[in-house]
């Protein structure tokens, strides 16, 4: 189960992952792309399903990101999942609060 933890948290870092200001983008493709505008083959409405535009990122992705991190931090003694968790923290004191 931690093999699959990790692989899915990896996929999700290099596809989710806002590398340059921190935080998720959501919703995605199954390919990893972030799906920006509606397409009835993917997504066939303007807006995720919180009614945010496709494409950009918003608090409750991010904040669902919390507890997933915590816990893959704990079962593996830090590394990635640690950072990210430090980086959501910092995200959410500085920038959304």
């Amino acid at each position: 189960a931690l093999d699959l933890a990790l692989e899915a948290a990896d996929w999700i870092d290099r596809h989710a992952y806002d590398s340059a200001h921190g935080g998720y983008f959501g919703p995605m493709t199954r390919e990893g792309a972030t799906i920006r505008e509606r397409d009835p083959a993917v997504w066939n409405r303007p807006v995720d399903w919180l009614g945010i535009t496709l494409g950009a990122k918003d608090a409750n992705i991010s904040t669902d990101m919390l507890e997933p991190l915590a816990m893959l931090s704990a079962a593996t003694g830090g590394g990635t999942a640690a950072a990210r968790l430090a980086e959501l923290a910092e995200l959410f004191v500085t920038r959304l609060v």
